[in-house]
């Protein structure tokens, strides 16, 4: 969520439709952040496939690096949460 709940107004602030390329597992239900007590707790829903079309975005699903803006930035993909940084 704190990649996304300021994307809708960006969108309508650009006003044209734009690729976005996303994990494919980003639209997937019930995302939490688990506690060390066990409770779990559940993300606002901020990102909507539906809403997302609607507002004329071109979603490009990947789990491997995509080049965009003409090949001339590289986004990353997938990274391994036991991958060191």
């Amino acid at each position: 969520m704190d990649h996304t709940g300021s994307l809708k107004p960006i969108l309508e602030r650009l006003g044209k439709p734009i690729p976005l390329v996303i994990h494919p597992d980003a639209f997937l239900p019930s995302r939490y952040l688990l506690l060390p007590d066990g409770k779990k707790l559940r993300f606002p829903d901020t990102l909507n496939r539906k809403d997302l079309e609607q507002a004329g975005v071109q979603i490009v699903e990947s789990r491997k690096p995509v080049p965009v803006a003409g090949g001339r930035i590289l986004v990353t993909g997938e990274i391994d949460e036991d991958d060191e940084i």
